[in-house]
């Protein structure tokens, strides 16, 4: 029941991301569910969208490594870099947006948008966070973001979201 009604908010929230239209040779439509991999193909924009492929493995890798949930792993690269190797700010580079002020030993300038090496210096500071506030998932988000902010959080949350609905995990994982 409880995965009825977060699947109905999430349609409400995001109506947009819940279904591909599809065209059927009758030329009527067609609506098919979304997927993980159409979820990071319609997020990202521009040259360096990581593969999809590749991205799965590279959490599955990072997240048995780090024993950080693979969920938690995939909803940061969707909300820090929108699945784009390239994409920086100021000072934060990559899929897990690094901050190279803070860790520049961990993550040199030629691994700062190299996929594999941005995950695993991000699920690092991650699962450090997720230490420091004693396995509190919030907390650890504010401790990552390096700023406290509730929207920042807000924004995960909605993100694992529609992630879980995507991807139809098992409960062990969510």
């Amino acid at each position: 029941m409880l995965r009825f009604i977060l699947a109905l908010l999430i349609c409400l929230i995001f109506p947009t991301l819940s279904v591909a239209k599809t065209h059927h040779p009758s030329k009527t439509h067609v609506y098919a569910p979304l997927t993980i991999y159409d979820y990071i193909q319609v997020s990202c924009r521009g040259p360096g969208c990581v593969d999809s492929d590749e991205l799965k493995q590279i959490i599955a890798d990072v997240s048995n490594d780090t024993h950080v949930n693979p969920l938690d792993l995939l909803t940061l690269v969707a909300i820090e870099s929108s699945f784009n190797t390239h994409a920086r700010n100021t000072v934060n580079v990559g899929l897990m947006q690094v901050n190279l002020a803070f860790h520049k030993a961990e993550l040199n300038a030629a691994d700062k948008f190299n996929a594999r090496r941005n995950i695993e210096v991000g699920a690092a500071i991650y699962a450090a966070c997720l230490d420091k506030r004693h396995g509190i998932r919030n907390d650890a988000l504010r401790c990552y973001n390096g700023n406290g902010d509730h929207h920042y959080v807000n924004r995960f949350t909605k993100a694992r979201a529609q992630l879980v609905l995507l991807a139809d995990l098992p409960s062990s994982i969510q």
